[in-house]
């Protein structure tokens, strides 16, 4: 058996990373890396970006009853704590609904929680309190 690896893409996915200073993989692009490789099985993902609008027929594309939902941000790194991973009925208007939510509410309450732990505060984050903050975490999210 052959394995049809696209080592361009592979090497995009590395430097994309690079270039925003990154040292680590998000999810869904560890799941690229999968696809690239020539995994025969890895899970369906697709990057949903704020403010985007997806036609309802992309939205639930993906196979099964239900559709997870996960927010991607650099410094979130325990995403359920924050409300961050949420499975919703594979419905357009629950995914949107259930994603609008996630992208208010999730700021906010990763906010909240930095703001009681002051030490260990991301560089990014440091300085900032209140509304600033949940705004800096809201452009991550």
């Amino acid at each position: 058996m052959q394995l049809d690896i696209d080592f361009d893409s592979i090497e995009q996915i590395f430097s994309n990373a690079w270039d925003q200073d990154r040292d680590f993989l998000f999810e869904s692009e560890v799941y690229a890396l999968l696809a690239k490789s020539g995994s025969e099985t890895f899970p369906r993902t697709r990057l949903i970006e704020r403010g985007a609008r997806i036609p309802d027929d992309e939205l639930v594309a993906m196979p099964g009853k239900k559709c997870v939902l996960k927010i991607v941000s650099p410094y979130i790194i325990h995403k359920t704590e924050v409300g961050g991973v949420r499975v919703v009925d594979n419905e357009p208007d629950k995914i949107r609904s259930a994603m609008r939510r996630m992208f208010y509410e999730v700021p906010e309450r990763y906010a909240a929680g930095l703001a009681r732990a002051q030490e260990g505060l991301p560089v990014h984050y440091q300085g900032l309190t209140g509304d600033a903050l949940t705004a800096a975490v809201s452009r991550d999210v």
